[in-house]
């Protein structure tokens, strides 16, 4: 019973040992740990594979992350032997992450230590302040794609399932859009809105005189843009200097193409633009957020229309 209970325990003691981190060394001699193993086949040659990506200091801060570039994970592709060695014969520095990545398994999570300029050569991004500290490489394997064309058509789909989502949710933000505008136009006492088919909002303050301008039409206009709880993101006003572009060429938001339309020249109005009509789902900048409802104080300073 005493030497069944110590093969036990040393069976226990072994089996931890064997969870621990796993050392590793790539071709070229960058030491790495896999610090979690995953489930899935090894990688291969060939293969796109995605992977989060973290890299930090030793004392653990954080210098960049993948997720604050607005993507959920990075993609590499893991070349043949045969190529890896024909680049670095033509001059080209070894890749130590695509050399760890080689390495790896789906859903095994893995650390490199090594000098910033070892890592990323000449090219050092911006939150490398020193190329000769060392930092610390974390990635997570998470999606592994036989080759380039699987990898292709996986993105398509994501893509065409993204784009579903995103219809779904301005279809939803119409009628949230539409009610936002009202509620606004009688909490501030604003009367003679129109609307248009589209659900355009506009308000004449100042009527100009003549035609409005046609589709095509070279339209210099001012501007002020804020959002509905009052914070200006832009203004040709403040600027002193008056905006020009080509009316109903898409070179801005569908809002601007379809309300100076309406407007003649030397009139002054406000644009109530829906999500749907402005930056959407997408937003711009740190300011307009997905969804946001625009307002623009304008004045159609002249135009010339298209020669026939």
């Amino acid at each position: 019973m005493q030497i069944k209970k110590k093969i036990a325990i040393a069976a226990v003691m072994l089996g931890a040992v064997a969870c621990g981190p796993q050392e590793k060394e790539t071709p070229t001699g960058k030491k790495f740990s896999i610090v979690e193993g995953g489930s899935g086949a090894a990688i291969k040659e060939n293969n796109i594979v995605e992977f989060t990506l973290n890299i930090s200091t030793t004392s653990d801060s954080t210098l960049f992350d993948i997720t604050e570039t607005g993507r959920e994970f990075a993609a590499v592709k893991v070349f043949p032997d045969s190529v890896v060695k024909q680049q670095q014969a033509a001059g080209q520095p070894a890749d130590p992450l695509g050399e760890m990545v080689a390495m790896m398994s789906e859903g095994d999570s893995a650390q490199m230590k090594i000098i910033a300029s070892d890592f990323f050569g000449k090219m050092a991004p911006p939150f490398i302040k020193d190329p000769a500290q060392e930092v610390v490489v974390g990635i997570r394997t998470v999606n592994v794609y036989v080759d380039e064309d699987a990898y292709r058509v996986a993105m398509e789909e994501k893509q065409a399932e993204a784009m579903k989502k995103m219809e779904e949710e301005a279809e939803k933000y119409i009628e949230i859009d539409d009610q936002l505008i009202q509620d606004y136009l009688t909490e501030n006492n604003i009367s003679g809105a129109q609307k248009t088919e589209t659900g355009l909002y506009y308000v004449i303050t100042e009527e100009g005189n003549g035609e409005t301008p046609a589709a095509g039409a070279n339209v210099k206009v001012h501007y002020t843009g804020t959002l509905l709880d009052g914070q200006k993101f832009d203004s040709s006003v403040d600027r002193g200097q008056p905006f020009e572009f080509p009316l109903g060429q898409g070179r801005v938001i569908a809002g601007w193409d379809e309300g100076f339309t309406l407007l003649k020249k030397g009139t002054k109005a406000t644009l109530f633009i829906p999500s749907a009509l402005g930056y959407g789902a997408r937003g711009a900048g740190s300011m307009i957020q997905p969804f946001s409802v625009l307002k623009f104080d304008v004045e159609l300073i002249d135009f010339v229309n298209p020669t026939k």
